[in-house]
C-alpha cells in the first residue's frame, strides 16, 4: 500500500510539474459552478457521473468517472484541451489497486463511460487514446474554459466557477476521496465561492440544488473529515425555544482566507 500511495504523489507531482508553467492551472482545476449546484435541473452534470446507469449512487464505477474527469480538467489546460497519457498513469494518480492491468482496466472504462456521457470525445493515438474534454454540463459541446466564456460576455449565471486547489492532487486525496468524498468537494467548493467560508446547506435545498441523496452527502462528509478536508462545526438554532436544533457549518480546509466580501 505504501509504495502504491508513494508512486500515486509521484505521478501527481510529475504532472503538476509538467502542467505547473501553462496558464489556467496554477491554482487548480476550474470547475463550472453549475456542475455541482444547479436548482434548474433535475439532475446536476455531478450527478450524472455519480450514479450508475442501472445501480445506486456512489458506486466505486462513479467514484472512478467522477475524480478521472474532474482530473482531466486539471491536466487539459490550453488548447485544444486534450491529453495523451497511458491509462496507467490515470490508474497511478487516482491510487486504484493493481494500476498496470485491474487498474488500467478500470480507466478505460471509465474513459468509454465518459465518452458515452458526452464529457469527453476519444481518439485513438498510438498505444493510447487522445482524450479531448467537452463541456461540463455534458451535453457534447466543445470546451471553453469559463473565464474565456465570461470575456466573451457570455452568461455569467452559466460559467461562474471555482478551483480545485492543486494540492487534491499533489498531496494524494484524490487517491483517497471516495466517489460521495470527491461529490462533497467539489459541492462545497461550489458554494465556498473558492474561498475560505463557512456554508451551511438544509436538506431540502441540497435535494434540490445538488441532487445527490442524504446518504451520499453524509458518507461525502465523513470521507472529507477523516482526510481532515473539511471541519463541520454544530451551531445552535433558535437557541430561545425550548427545542434543541442545531446546525452544521462546514468550512473546506485547502482553501484561503475569506476576504469578508
Amino acid at each position: 500500500m505504501r509504495e502504491r500511495q508513494m508512486t500515486q504523489l509521484g505521478t501527481a507531482r510529475q504532472l503538476a510539474t509538467e502542467l505547473g508553467g501553462k496558464e489556467g492551472n496554477r491554482a487548480g482545476a476550474p470547475i463550472r459552478r453549475i456542475f455541482a449546484v444547479d436548482p434548474a435541473v433535475s439532475r446536476t452534470p455531478l450527478a450524472r457521473l455519480l450514479q450508475q446507469r442501472d445501480v445506486g449512487a456512489g458506486s466505486p464505477g462513479g467514484s472512478v468517472r467522477l475524480r478521472l474527469y474532474v482530473s482531466l480538467i486539471w491536466a487539459c489546460v490550453s488548447e485544444p484541451y486534450d491529453t495523451v497519457r497511458p491509462s496507467r498513469v490515470w490508474a497511478s494518480l487516482l491510487n486504484l489497486d493493481d494500476p498496470g492491468r485491474a487498474g488500467v482496466r478500470r480507466i478505460r472504462s471509465a474513459l468509454h463511460e465518459l465518452e458515452e456521457r458526452d464529457f469527453i470525445r476519444l481518439e485513438r493515438a498510438g498505444n493510447s487514446s487522445r482524450v479531448t474534454i467537452l463541456s461540463e454540463e455534458g451535453n457534447g459541446d466543445a470546451y471553453q474554459p469559463p473565464w474565456a466564456a465570461l470575456q466573451e460576455g457570455k452568461p455569467a449565471e452559466r460559467n461562474e466557477y471555482f478551483r480545485v486547489p492543486n494540492e487534491v492532487w499533489t498531496n494524494g486525496f484524490i487517491g483517497d476521496l471516495d466517489g460521495p468524498g470527491m461529490a462533497m468537494l467539489l459541492i462545497l467548493l461550489a458554494e465556498s465561492r473558492g474561498e475560505r467560508r463557512k456554508v451551511w446547506f438544509s436538506g431540502s435545498r441540497a435535494s434540490e440544488s445538488y441532487s445527490v441523496s442524504s446518504a451520499t452527502r453524509s458518507r461525502g462528509i465523513e470521507n472529507l473529515r477523516s482526510l481532515g478536508l473539511v471541519t463541520v462545526q454544530q451551531v445552535a438554532v433558535n437557541a430561545s425555544t425550548s427545542r434543541n436544533r442545531t446546525r452544521n457549518i462546514y468550512q473546506v480546509v485547502l482553501l484561503p482566507e475569506s476576504k469578508g466580501r
